[in-house]
């Protein structure tokens, strides 16, 4: 290129004395430069979102993983606390037969503990039935185990470490008395009052100088019964930051990739960080060096004090985005933990790509200007350079032909892509429902949770109330004249008779929220990836529950009445999340149909819009569900076709014709099973569903 350099300027000198002659050279210049601009501009901005879009995915692929260690953390301490519920008495055999197969598969837990609720008049009681138990020397103590002999302050109640499976080190806390750690006493009493797993801070170990956290499930005798007196104790774990991240990021892809992780809230960690004056080490728990690939829990080796929105680690460690891009949150218990995951210098790929091009587009402008120019300057003298270019529009020609021939080789491979990313859309559309589902039944299931658990104490405090009010009508006849007049005001007889009713009310509406978010909990089984022995009719209930606005009368047509004929089945082995969504595409399609002939003009009928579903055992080994309607029914030729990918009868817009598709797939496939479409014009629509009892499992 820098060879043909005095060629061009030749060529341009000679523009200067005859300008009307070379104005394509000049034209082809500025053009070709824009272009090359312009082309170079859109590859460096698709090159930034391929950055950004592989950081979010990776981001989220951490969130991910570590957010599933932590639900693994909480279900095991519901498993321990499930296993107390059905147990009328659990010694330390029983304790230990069922808490150490789970040690080994959970790297990042340093213990599994049981702490019974002691009274200071059990205390020596107590004391005596642990010696007899086989623990020698035992006492209740509070501090480090080193300090053991420092005496116990006096306390209404006591809640011992009774029992411990865990590795050596943790045999010695063995009596230790959470109470006596302000910090474990205020999740304590959260989880004794509102009856959820609550998540303590950051607190010592009291079996050596390190750190960790804790999860308390709280024990109640009976176990229905969520009330202060009935609690016995609590059911523990103890994890450490080092154990969960390093569980976490095993198989993950954290190259370039630094993180912080906080014991706060998102809001409160966005506003630190938006602020130079506030500092974010109050809530700092670990950071991840992946240069170094090593954790770090000590807060100066961290540098946090750089993370402030204008020291030395500025914006543009997050993309040159602002910081909600790069923070995600978790939820441990009843705590929220905010992540910071930072992208490191070596992260984004160098812009290779849109330097070629703008370098090739400027190589091609001035070749063309360069040839343009001495064109011009030969055509005067030469025939043969007309000659040449009529071979050079011929190969030109050839090109355009070539060009064609790849461009409907490209519309082809898009079509296909196009396909595919419709598939991929509508499989991740029931996951990402079922994730919603689930999140909204765990967001509303707290406070209906403290609603219902506190109004039998307002029912209790309010007839203790009432009885006052009447005793004092009863027994003074001679009130003053301002208690009448307000008695009148208020309609003491009425409110008196009503009140008792209205809180009864409140307490109806709790259990029917209550029985909602169960339903919402079955439909989306977020936790349930795996093959498990179900209650089917619960996912056909709860999946029913989620289409029920849509089963309600409308000004064109009536309700769509149900006839359920359930029959006696056993608890089927299945991937039920999977098999929620076969019943959703299924009855959503019937719901259609039945508006499509029931709406407008032919809601005139007498007939009902009618969907039936039956179950039933068949083969002895194998289930039949059947969900039927008494719709407009199919052709044959639709029929056919009806479980084909993206064949679908509905406007545009309104389906993608992958539903009934992918059902077929997950009833086929994933569960060995049949699933069959019986129909007719004007005899409504059967599926008929059959998969096996139990499936395959796989092994892991």
């Amino acid at each position: 290129m820098i060879a043909k350099v005095p060629a061009l300027w030749n060529a341009v000198s000679k523009a200067r004395c005859s300008p009307t002659r070379y104005v394509p050279v000049w034209l082809s210049l500025m053009v070709g430069i824009g272009l090359s601009a312009v082309a170079s501009g859109i590859v460096w901005k698709w090159e930034l979102a391929k950055t950004q879009q592989q950081f979010d995915r990776r981001a989220d692929n951490l969130a991910f993983a570590l957010q599933q260690n932590i639900d693994e953390y909480a279900q095991l301490a519901q498993a321990l606390g499930a296993f107390y519920d059905a147990a009328d008495r659990v010694n330390r055999a029983d304790f230990a037969e069922f808490s150490q197969p789970f040690l080994p598969r959970y790297p990042g837990i340093l213990a599994l503990g049981w702490a019974q609720r002691v009274l200071a008049s059990q205390r020596e009681a107590y004391v005596e039935s642990m010696v007899a138990q086989g623990f020698r020397q035992f006492n209740i103590w509070e501090g480090k185990a080193t300090e053991k002999a420092i005496a116990l302050r006096s306390r209404a109640e006591y809640l011992p470490s009774t029992y411990i499976e865990s590795l050596e080190p943790f045999k010695q806390a063995i009596g230790f008395d959470h109470n006596s750690d302000w910090q474990r006493r205020v999740a304590l009493e959260k989880a004794r009052e509102t009856g959820v797993m609550v998540s303590t801070q950051q607190v010592p170990l009291e079996h050596n100088a390190e750190s960790g956290f804790l999860m308390y499930r709280p024990v109640y005798r009976p176990p229905y019964r969520q009330e202060r007196e009935f609690f016995q104790g609590v059911v523990y774990i103890v994890y450490q930051i080092e154990g969960l991240i390093r569980a976490s990021i095993g198989g993950l892809n954290v190259k370039h990739l630094d993180f912080y992780l906080f014991d706060m809230p998102v809001d409160q960690l966005e506003s630190a960080l938006s602020k130079e004056s506030v500092n974010v080490d109050r809530g700092f728990l670990a950071f991840y060096d992946s240069k170094q690939r090593q954790l770090v829990e000590d807060r100066q080796t961290a540098e946090i004090a750089q993370l402030n929105a204008h020291s030395g680690r500025s914006r543009k460690s997050c993309l040159d985005s602002d910081w909600t891009v790069c923070i995600r949150t978790l939820n441990v218990a009843d705590r929220e933990w905010s992540l910071l995951i930072l992208p490191t210098s070596d992260f984004a790929e160098k812009h290779w790509t849109a330097a070629a091009t703008g370098a090739i587009g400027l190589l091609l402008t001035s070749i063309l200007a360069l040839y343009l120019g001495m064109s011009i300057r030969r055509a005067r003298t030469t025939q043969q350079l007309l000659a040449s270019l009529e071979k050079t529009h011929e190969a030109l020609q050839r090109s355009q032909t070539e060009l064609r021939w790849q461009k409907m080789q490209l519309e082809q491979a898009f079509h296909q892509l196009q396909q595919t990313q419709a598939q991929l859309v509508q499989t991740e559309k029931m996951s990402s429902l079922g994730q919603l589902v689930a999140g909204v039944a765990h967001e509303i299931n707290n406070p209906v949770s403290f609603i219902y658990g506190n109004i039998n104490f307002a029912q209790e405090y309010t007839s203790n109330l009432l009885e006052i009010v009447k005793l004092y009508g009863r027994h003074c006849q001679d009130p003053h004249p301002e208690i009448e007049e307000l008695a009148k005001a208020i309609e003491l007889d009425f409110l008196l008779e009503d009140f008792p009713n209205m809180l009864s009310s409140i307490k109806i509406g709790a259990e029917r929220l209550g029985e909602i978010v169960k339903s919402l909990r079955n439909f989306s089984r977020k936790d349930e990836a795996e093959v498990k022995a179900v209650d089917i009719h619960e996912g056909i209930e709860s999946t029913l529950m989620i289409l029920q606005n849509r089963l309600k009368a409308t000004p064109k047509r009536e309700a769509i009445a149900l006839i359920k004929e359930y029959g006696n089945l056993p608890p089927i082995e299945c991937y039920a999340g999977q098999l929620n969504q076969v019943f959703m595409n299924i009855l959503s399609n019937a719901i259609d149909a039945l508006e499509e002939v029931f709406s407008g003009s032919s809601s005139s009928q007498e007939a009902i819009p009618t969907i039936l579903i039956r179950t039933e055992v068949v083969k002895s080994d194998q289930i039949a569900i059947k969900i039927a309607d008494n719709g407009p029914g199919m052709p044959e030729g639709v029929r056919e076709k009806i479980l084909d990918p993206f064949f679908t009868t509905k406007p545009v817009g309104k389906g993608t014709g992958l539903g009934l598709s992918i059902s077929y797939q997950i009833v086929t496939e994933k569960h060995q099973g049949s699933l069959q479409c019986i129909s007719a014009p004007g005899q409504g629509t059967e599926f008929l569903i059959q998969i096996p009892l139990s499936q395959t499992m796989p092994k892991v």
